[in-house]
């Protein structure tokens, strides 16, 4: 197959200041050519376009057209021609300017035989975002953040307290680099948010939980292999999963079957004898675990969110 390269926009959320861009790096591969708060540019070969559009904290994805300074951009735009109605959108990164003016100048020198404006349902969507150079993209969709908001906790079947936000779990899947048909696991899966979002991309997902009550509520949201037992002597054979995804128990909203001292050190020797060698896994602990990391894993990423003043979320990126 010939290499295909698109440079694209991806326009994030801001929930979290460094998982969008893990979450896109893990997806595409890519490249970072430019980088503002709420947009990462970023060279993509062969881009999965199926994938990316089902990241848990992007946005919109765009196609880059033109990268330069202002002048430059307009007369890219007087010769550039795409049949169709159209609206400009611009996304300042900086202070200097008017977003409502670049809209209406752009739109000015866009707008020709066959490109018409229309503000309010338009065939295309142009997006200007102005950092250190102005970009020229032409939006390609909006990823399913609304669908991923009718996942929320709460919303679903079963709910217990403590459950991770969907597009966190999505995020984290994603950055596992699991692809369509692998395994994923999760030791510690509660109701089951982690799986469901592993559904969503096509993975079979197998979920282990302490909690005959958690495991019996866990079946009316997820499809997934829900397995009674214990994190400490999984049932499954060595090296038999593709990446694990897990929010592991923090002692507040979950039961513990043992002091997280006596807990997570187990776990994790469970988790990395499961794991396929070279494969990711995704942990989310509430304290600082590299003392019994470090032996069994290498450390890739360390993400932390504080989620309020007595909570801090380390997100914890590991390869076996």
């Amino acid at each position: 197959m010939e290499e295909k390269s698109e440079v694209l926009c991806f326009e994030v959320s801001q929930e979290h200041p460094t998982l969008p861009k893990s979450e896109i790096l893990a997806v595409t591969k890519g490249e970072i050519i430019e980088e503002y708060p709420g947009a990462i540019i970023i060279k993509v070969r062969n881009p999965d376009y199926e994938r990316i559009r089902k990241l848990g904290m992007t946005r919109r994805v765009s196609k880059v057209l033109f990268s330069g300074d202002f002048t430059e951009l307009l007369g890219f735009c007087r010769e550039f021609q795409l049949n169709g109605s159209f609206r400009v959108r611009a996304v300042k990164k900086r202070s200097d300017v008017s977003a409502s003016q670049i809209e209406r100048t752009v739109g000015g020198e866009l707008r020709k035989e066959g490109m018409r404006v229309d503000l309010s349902s338009p065939d295309h969507e142009f997006r200007v975002i102005i950092g250190e150079r102005f970009h020229l993209c032409l939006m390609l969709f909006e990823c399913e953040r609304k669908e991923l908001m009718k996942r929320k906790p709460h919303k679903m079947p079963f709910f217990h307290p403590g459950v991770m936000l969907p597009q966190f779990s999505r995020a984290l899947v994603n950055i596992s680099e699991a692809k369509k048909g692998e395994i994923i696991l999760d030791p510690f899966c509660g109701t089951g948010g982690i799986l469901r979002e592993a559904e969503d991309l096509s993975l079979r997902g197998i979920g282990v939980d302490i909690s005959p009550k958690i495991i019996f509520g866990a079946r009316k949201n997820v499809s997934s292999e829900l397995i009674l037992g214990d994190a400490k002597t999984l049932p499954l054979r060595s090296s038999s999963v593709h990446s694990v995804v897990s929010d592991f128990p923090y002692g507040r909203s979950s039961a513990l079957s043992d002091p997280v001292e006596r807990l997570y050190p187990s776990a994790l020797e469970e988790i990395h004898r499961v794991l396929k060698s070279g494969r990711r896994a995704v942990i989310v602990t509430n304290k600082d675990i590299r003392d019994i990391v470090i032996p069994l894993f290498k450390i890739e990423e360390i993400h932390r969110h504080r989620v309020h003043g007595t909570l801090t979320r380390y997100f914890w990126v590991l390869r076996k």
